[in-house]
């Protein structure tokens, strides 16, 4: 019934950090948003206000209802650890992938939905029985992320490095199938570089205020010039000021930050010159130290090591990845390193992948 190029299938790929949705057959998603999602009540806001209608959740999901500010919704993520444990954030994202980004009606296509390599079976069942029962698809495919790469990078065999936003990892992939053995797992990853960055602004003297958008506004002071003026909103959950606030690290990080070509040494440290960048409310700070230092993390994590014990490195542990393999297939897996996941494009370079994974 749904074999050969007719399918009307739908692909869904709920990330860390962003929800992709798309259709079959077409080279990139429709849409993506946002993983996180706003809540409006629930048992928080009925402690606080006393009232029983309060206790009733309202989610709100995509760019353009986060990018208002409410008093009192608070950001909630659908994972922990690289896994899906809010399931019904988890819920509304696919609502609203379905009825507001692709409008469509999901008892009428087939669904490709995305899993994380290391997901457990659990989490596997549970997001079978959502698809089913809730949503009532007449057909799913649980396909792992690193398959899914491997097979558009046009390789059946590959060894798959995914930075994403909530973990790392180094999978590798034989005909189709990923190995579970020698797969490498690590929470240093996009999200945990934002957070530094921004504690790195913070502890130095005096700190640049970090002021997210919605706390900006701008005023016409004479011809083709404006003033920004920052608001203050009593009823902002800390949740959801942080939340904006990492918005705003996170361009910063994608534009300045970069990995180094060459590995840091006692005769040749990292380059530490000036670097300076705009903010939202058009201050300008100097990210000297940071555009090649907070990068480096992701190859030598030993500074984090007392805070996270199980925060190894991803790329000096890649080769290790082909070796806890078969022999038959070691080789081949070697052979062809992939490179994907939302943070391999600032931090990640091909070259600095190349010095820690030798052939």
């Amino acid at each position: 019934m749904y074999g050969g190029d007719e399918v009307s299938a739908l692909v869904l790929d709920i990330g860390s950090v962003a929800t992709k949705s798309g259709y079959a057959g077409e080279d990139t998603p429709k849409f993506v948003i946002p993983s996180s999602v706003g809540v409006m009540g629930g048992e928080e806001a009925a402690a606080s206000e006393g009232s029983t209608d309060a206790a009733k959740k309202a989610f709100l999901v995509g760019t353009n209802a986060l990018s208002v500010q409410r008093d009192g919704m608070r950001m909630e993520s659908a994972f922990t650890d690289g896994v899906i444990s809010n399931w019904d954030a988890a819920e509304a994202l696919m609502e609203h992938s379905y009825k507001n980004c692709l409008s469509s009606d999901p008892s009428e296509h087939p669904l490709l939905l995305a899993e994380p390599s290391f997901n457990p079976a659990p989490a596997r069942e549970k997001m079978t029985e959502l698809a089913f029962e809730k949503f009532q698809v007449p057909a799913l495919f649980l396909s792992k992320n690193a398959v899914l790469s491997a097979f558009a990078a046009g390789r059946g065999t590959a060894l798959v490095l995914d930075v994403g936003g909530g973990t790392t990892t180094a999978t590798a992939v034989h005909d189709g199938y990923v190995l579970t053995k020698p797969l490498i797992r690590s929470p240093v990853a996009g999200e945990l570089l934002s957070e530094l960055l921004l504690k790195s602004l913070q502890s130095r003297d005096p700190a640049p205020p970090i002021h997210p958008l919605y706390t900006l506004k701008r005023h016409a002071v004479g011809p083709g010039e404006e003033s920004v003026q920052v608001q203050e909103f009593p009823g902002t959950h800390p949740s959801y000021h942080r939340y904006m606030q990492l918005q705003v690290i996170k361009d910063v990080k994608e534009s300045v930050c970069r990995c180094a070509f060459a590995p840091p040494t006692e005769g040749a440290p990292l380059e530490i010159s000036s670097w300076e960048s705009e903010l939202p409310d058009r201050s300008v700070v100097d990210f000297a130290w940071e555009r090649l230092h907070l990068p480096e993390l992701l190859f030598s994590p030993s500074p984090l090591r007392s805070r996270r014990r199980s925060s190894p490195g991803s790329s000096p542990r890649c080769p290790t990845t082909p070796r806890g393999c078969r022999r038959w297939c070691r080789n081949a897996s070697a052979r062809a390193i992939l490179t994907c996941g939302a943070s391999c494009g600032g931090a990640w370079s091909s070259a600095a992948v190349a010095r820690s994974c030798p052939a």
